[in-house]
């Protein structure tokens, strides 16, 4: 089951939570609507439905999604920690040599497409829960909140929540290659 997403449907974008899902994860509320909505608020800004996600995603997009829904909820539920906003403690424990390395490791597959099928393994990853590999289940989640709190320093969030797909990728890659060189500070 899930928990929580965005999506489309019929052209719409929605939002659909797994209610058992909440229940048996004990999932934060307050957390989970804040992203969520967040999810639904900036794919209507940036134009961005499953046709648009299946045609031209690569994997620099999920990343900046889910960093950019992580830290809108981190400021719309003030005081909440990394562990908690991440639904995580192992993410949380991640140091930031992890996430320099992090950073490497996922420089090298931000243009792969999301919707090809040989790119399944890799999506997974970094983005599904239940994920059993040597990373922290979600772990793209941890390194796009980084990613957009390394942005953020140097950009207005008004204006990144509008950034196209092109201005996404292109920001994403800068930012990976800097933390991958410096490491998070």
């Amino acid at each position: 089951g899930f928990d929580g997403k965005a999506g489309t449907v019929d052209g719409k974008n929605v939002l659909a939570f797994g209610i058992e899902a909440l229940i048996a994860y004990k999932r934060d509320l307050h957390i989970m609507f804040s992203h969520e909505c967040f999810h639904v608020y900036h794919m209507s800004v940036i134009g961005l439905d499953e046709s648009v996600f299946v045609e031209k995603a690569r994997l620099s997009l999920p990343l900046w999604l889910e960093g950019m829904a992580t830290y809108v909820s981190g400021i719309a539920n003030p005081g909440r920690s990394d562990a908690e906003i991440l639904l995580s403690k192992k993410l949380d424990k991640l140091s930031p040599a992890e996430i320099r390395q992090m950073a490497k490791d996922f420089s090298a597959v931000t243009d792969l497409k999301v919707a090809d099928e040989k790119n399944q393994d890799i999506y997974n990853k970094w983005f599904s829960a239940g994920y059993t590999g040597a990373t922290p289940e979600r772990v793209g989640y941890k390194l796009g909140l980084e990613v957009v709190r390394h942005i953020v320093k140097t950009n207005d969030i008004r204006q990144m929540v509008k950034w196209n797909l092109d201005e996404i990728h292109l920001n994403v890659i800068h930012a990976l290659s800097e933390m991958a060189g410096a490491g998070v500070r």
